[in-house]
């Protein structure tokens, strides 16, 4: 039996036309995957944006004007100082610390009647307020410190919360203060005599 030629064009017709829609639905498949993998893409880095925020909006606790007083080599104590600030709508609570100073204890001091002593239970800064660390009053206070501690250097500072959580405070600078002598005596664990002597030299300053 023999088949015009009509009929053989058409058949060629109709296989290239199969093939071209096979071509189109395969390009049109890779262009919808594209496009799924760049919404997806794009949401994830939307989240992983969003989680930043979330995270930023979320610390709760910021310190203000931190500095650390510089330290001679004669000496084997310094102390923190800032300003601390609860931004949250429940008190917060600053269990300890520690610092990038090479010491050997780092504690939370208040001063009371002029007398210095360790701050029982940390310190507790209710919602929507602020403490201030400064000579004379609560500070922190970094104890059995091996090397000096520099005018012009930066420290980082942790703080650790009651709920577990910490708050990193970084590049806090080092400065000469004439504020915050402190005189312990012989015996480190019998601290004494620093409120006096770190309020009276603050009371100087302040009439300057």
């Amino acid at each position: 039996m023999k088949v015009s030629s009509i009929a053989l064009k058409s058949i060629a017709c109709m296989s290239a036309a199969a093939l071209v829609l096979a071509a189109c639905s395969n390009d049109e498949q890779d262009s919808t995957e594209s496009s799924q993998t760049s919404a997806t893409q794009s949401a994830e880095n939307t989240s992983a944006e969003n989680t930043s925020t979330e995270a930023a909006s979320e610390a709760k606790l910021t310190v203000t004007d931190p500095y650390v007083k510089a330290m001679e080599g004669d000496k084997d104590m310094t102390a923190i100082f800032g300003v601390l600030h609860n931004d949250s709508d429940a008190e917060i609570t600053i269990t300890s610390f520690s610092a990038t100073i090479d010491a050997e204890k780092f504690e939370m001091h208040e001063v009371v009647d002029g007398q210095m002593r360790e701050k029982e239970g940390g310190f507790s800064i209710p919602a929507g307020q602020s403490l201030v660390l400064e000579p004379g009053k609560e500070h922190m206070m970094v104890l059995g410190v091996t090397e000096p501690v520099k005018a012009g250097d930066k420290v980082e500072l942790t703080l650790e919360l009651a709920d577990g959580s910490t708050v990193n405070v970084p590049d806090v600078p080092v400065r000469t203060i004439g504020a915050g002598e402190e005189n312990y005596g012989s015996d480190a664990d019998g601290m004494k005599d620093m409120g006096a002597s770190e309020s009276a030299s603050a009371d100087h300053e302040h009439h300057h």
